[in-house]
């Protein structure tokens, strides 16, 4: 099995392990000690934020997966579904 499904604050990725990233690709990766989603555009990737992580500082980073689904938690607004 190469999925994993990782808990994220507004629900759940799910991740392969064994797809090979491509451009444009959203990856989790670990860096700096964190678990973080990042875009795959050219030789850099770019988080959250519109950081670019890139040349060197790429030599820090572990490739966890490949998202291939992202799930949104619903959340509890105390209101009744009639």
């Amino acid at each position: 099995m190469n999925s994993r499904v990782l808990e994220t604050s507004e629900g759940y990725a799910v991740i392969d392990v064994s797809l090979k990233a491509r451009q444009g690709d959203t990856l989790v990766v670990l860096a700096d000690g964190e678990m973080q989603f990042v875009k795959l555009a050219g030789r850099a990737l770019i988080s959250d934020d519109g950081e670019a992580i890139e040349g060197v500082a790429l030599e820090e980073v572990n490739l966890l997966g490949v998202v291939t689904h992202l799930i949104n938690r619903v959340k509890d607004d105390d209101c009744p579904v009639i």
